[in-house]
């Protein structure tokens, strides 16, 4: 039994002594993690920051204005989201940016007088490590209305805080009320807008109003002092408006495309032809010489003389003063 004693006494002693080693390596390995964390820690930028309330008290509910000055070294900036720790129980709102720092809204949620002995800010350095704004202690006085006895108050709503329906069904209203005014406005127009000329003087007839229109762009066209693009803009604005006068349907408000579709006669292909090429040198950044631009604007001129009424065709062929897009080609 004796030789049997020995060899096991060892063994338990050589165990022991394995998990002490075992324990102290361990806490040895802690000791150095805790030391390292410090030394991280000190190592991190501290920077100081003056925090102050507008106002010196509040009461259990009111939003206070939080005023934050601060100077941080050139290229660094703030972590994004700005978040101020330490409020709690304080709710900090809305933050904006400001030249000497920050203001925020404060929801003052607290029943009792409220301190901190610091608030903090994460900010990244120019070289882009982590650092810490930190400020002096603070403090708030607050009222909270209530009497010795909360139980026996009814609750209430905190003020500035409205409970209100989702977005949604808050905007269910205006968006039917816009839908229910556009349809009425379309059928407006469409009922009662067709057939007016919009370039018509008083009580001037379309076709009167169309030939004053080529007259003036005839004057510019003999004086040179008008582009291509802007000719054909003006041109094609005098036809659709006297279409428009002419045959009752929107022409000044619909595409070349549109138009076609009212017209199937060969005098009336050809406005349709001279309303694409207009659109050409309009939008495609086409060319028209001058001999084009004045074969095209005799052309709507012989158009507007041969769909007017022919009594007042008569008319103004008595009268002394006759379309300028008579004139020579020269």
């Amino acid at each position: 039994m004796k030789s049997f004693g020995r060899p096991f006494t060892c063994f338990s002693s050589l165990a022991l002594c394995s998990i002490l080693t075992l324990g102290l390596f361990f806490c040895g390995f802690c000791q150095a993690n805790q030391k390292a964390d410090e030394q991280s820690l000190e190592q991190e930028l501290v920077l100081p920051f003056e925090a102050a309330f507008k106002a010196e008290g509040a009461n259990t509910g009111d939003w206070v204005d939080l005023e934050i000055g601060f100077s941080l070294p050139k290229a660094a900036r703030l972590e994004e989201p700005v978040i101020i720790q330490g409020l709690s129980p304080l709710t900090a709102g809305q933050i904006k940016l400001t030249r000497r720092g920050l203001t925020a809204k404060v929801l003052v949620n607290s029943l009792e007088d409220w301190s901190t002995d610091y608030l903090t800010i994460a900010f990244i350095d120019p070289q882009g490590q982590p650092g810490i704004l930190k400020s002096q202690p603070l403090a708030l006085k607050v009222a909270s209305g209530l009497p010795d006895d909360p139980a026996a108050v009814p609750p209430r709503p905190i003020r500035g805080i409205e409970q209100i329906r989702p977005w949604h069904k808050r905007l269910a209203p205006l968006f039917v009320a816009l839908v229910v005014a556009g349809v009425a406005l379309f059928l407006i127009k469409r009922l009662f807008g067709a057939g007016k000329n919009p370039m018509a003087l008083g009580g001037e007839k379309p076709h009167e109003t169309a030939l004053k229109g080529l007259n003036r762009l005839s004057l510019k066209l003999a004086q040179g002092n008008i582009e291509p693009k802007a000719f054909y803009f003006e041109l094609s604005l005098v036809l659709r408006a006297y279409l428009e006068g002419l045959r009752g349907f929107p022409a000044v408000r619909m595409t070349s495309q549109e138009i076609a579709a009212f017209f199937s006669d060969s005098t009336d292909r050809r406005v349709v032809e001279l309303l694409f090429a207009a659109d050409a040198v309009k939008f495609a950044k086409g060319a028209a010489s001058a001999l084009a631009m004045r074969d095209h604007l005799d052309m709507v001129g012989e158009f507007v003389k041969s769909t007017m009424p022919k009594e007042q065709e008569a008319k103004d062929g008595n009268k002394q003063e006759k379309p300028v897009v008579e004139a020579s080609h020269g």
